[in-house]
């Protein structure tokens, strides 16, 4: 356990350096010592969101949805797999994990507000307009 909190911390350093691949590799490691560890699930899907491996981080935030025991815990991997789902811009999946972590009310005022300001702006942008589709900026291959 103590071998797996090292690889977190390391990993948590690189992460914090923007060296997406290095962390990946360490929470890899962690969690192959302690598996279900949700904490380093969260900076697993982190660092492969940040790598462009949005797939691969809903794939560690459903292990980590899985485990997660307390509203705090579940609204922290919403917020997680939103994030993911806005690097694959669909829209429409981040914004049902936005509306979760409203709902939950489970984080902090400005995680909230995030998440609140996340809602209302895809909202907006996956509103049909008058033509009958989306907004243009629905169909903008920009991130929001």
């Amino acid at each position: 356990q103590e071998s797996a909190r090292v690889y977190l911390g390391r990993g948590q350093a690189y992460l914090g350096l923007r060296q997406a691949a290095k962390a990946t590799q360490d929470f890899q490691a962690a969690l192959a010592l302690q598996p279900n560890d949700l904490l380093t699930l969260e900076e697993l899907a982190r660092a492969q969101t940040l790598s462009g491996q949005a797939q691969a981080a809903l794939d560690t935030l459903e292990t980590a949805l899985g485990i997660a025991t307390s509203d705090l815990d579940r609204s922290a991997v919403f917020v997680l797999r939103a994030q993911a789902h806005e690097s694959l811009q669909d829209w429409p999946a981040a914004l049902a994990d936005w509306n979760r972590v409203v709902s939950l009310r489970a984080v902090d005022n400005q995680t909230l507000g995030l998440a609140s300001d996340r809602v209302n702006a895809l909202s907006v942008m996956l509103t049909p307009t008058s033509s009958g589709t989306a907004s243009p900026a629905a169909t903008s291959t920009a991130t929001p």
